[in-house]
């Protein structure tokens, strides 16, 4: 949650540095707490998504979306 507001805020100032005329619109800094904590984030939502698409892909059982033996995909019963 914390990185949607971090990014819109970033973008907030570019585009406001950049309305008010100045040339260098990415002349503010960010602490570099702020940036590693940001990558930790980032970069913990594609791992996620990485081992969700590599058990989906190879032991598709598993996963709860799945349809078991016996039922048709889109039966629409769980």
């Amino acid at each position: 949650m914390w990185t949607v507001v971090l990014l819109s805020l970033v973008s907030g100032m570019a585009f406001g540095r950049f309305a008010a005329g100045q040339v260098d619109v990415a002349g503010f800094t960010i602490a570099g707490q702020v940036l590693t904590l940001l990558s930790i984030a980032i970069g913990s939502a594609v791992g996620a998504a990485a081992i969700k698409v590599v058990k989906s892909t190879t032991r598709p059982d598993s996963v709860a979306a799945h349809p078991g033996e016996g039922e048709a995909a889109g039966s629409g019963r769980c």
